[in-house]
């Protein structure tokens, strides 16, 4: 946990400063809009990841399966989309550096990925968990022992969520 609590400070600096400078150019709205959702997400990227690592009871435990469930999701819905917007930002610094900027192409496509990562994560979390479908299917068996005439059996299975 050490290494991602190093990798989730570092990430929050520089996406901060991808952010800052992309959208301090522009319009005072929209710049206050993006920092106002960057902010919410970084209080609930922290929030899980504190209770996840602070977590002291049995690894089994309802509650640590949706922490870490939760902490899974923030990862591949926020972070990884983070770390690509990051990496193609300073990418662009690193193709301008002697002009002393960044490009803004390669920030727009990183503001562009993360956003749709972000929106398609959420979409399939959010409307996808309840796609869930029943299916009854009678098995007749010979010499039955009668005693478990009526018997039902549950398997539930490829819970992808």
């Amino acid at each position: 946990m050490l290494i991602l609590l190093v990798f989730l400070l570092i990430l929050e600096v520089l996406t901060f400063l991808t952010l800052s400078e992309y959208f301090s150019t522009g319009r005072k709205p929209v710049y206050f809009i993006v920092m106002a959702a960057h902010f919410a997400m970084s209080i609930w990227i922290w929030v899980i990841f504190i209770r996840t690592a602070t977590y002291d009871g049995f690894f089994d435990e309802p509650r640590n399966v949706t922490l870490r469930l939760n902490l899974a999701w923030v990862m591949t819905g926020i972070i990884i989309p983070r770390f690509i917007l990051t990496a193609l930002h300073f990418t662009g610094r690193l193709f301008r550096l002697r002009k002393k900027g960044y490009s803004k192409i390669l920030t727009g496509w990183g503001i562009l990925i993360a956003a749709l990562a972000f929106i398609v994560l959420a979409a399939g979390s959010l409307i996808g968990r309840f796609n869930l479908s029943t299916e009854e299917v009678k098995i007749k068996i010979r010499d039955l022992d009668p005693r478990l005439e009526g018997l039902r059996i549950v398997h539930i299975s490829d819970l992808h969520l």
